[in-house]
């Protein structure tokens, strides 16, 4: 049986990935994106017992989630306050070819 990492969260506010289309789109309710042990990715939609296990076996991303792929692993960046006051992703802005995606 193959082991699948699916991220899913209504509350996701942003999910960089490499494709233009689900990078400019929001996820609807009862999307995933699958993203593949080669870095491929799938937008799937769950059905009852999808959505029964994703909720069963998953956890909740906070709003303003940044998922990312290197070396052949997966991160999860969360927003969250830094020592100096201001948000993390408060000048993330910066920290992407604007040619490649949309901040929204």
């Amino acid at each position: 049986m193959r082991k699948f990492r699916l991220v899913s969260s209504a509350t996701i506010a942003a999910v960089l990935v490499s494709a233009a289309a689900v990078a400019q789109s929001a996820m609807a309710d009862r999307q995933a994106v699958y993203v593949s042990p080669t870095g491929s990715q799938s937008v799937l939609t769950a059905n009852a017992k999808g959505h029964d296990m994703i909720m069963k076996h998953g956890r909740e991303l906070p709003a303003g989630a940044i998922v990312y792929r290197n070396g052949g692993k997966l991160y999860v960046v969360e927003d969250r306050k830094m020592p100096n006051g201001a948000m993390l992703f408060a000048d993330m802005e910066d920290w992407f070819d604007r040619a490649k995606g949309n901040i929204k």
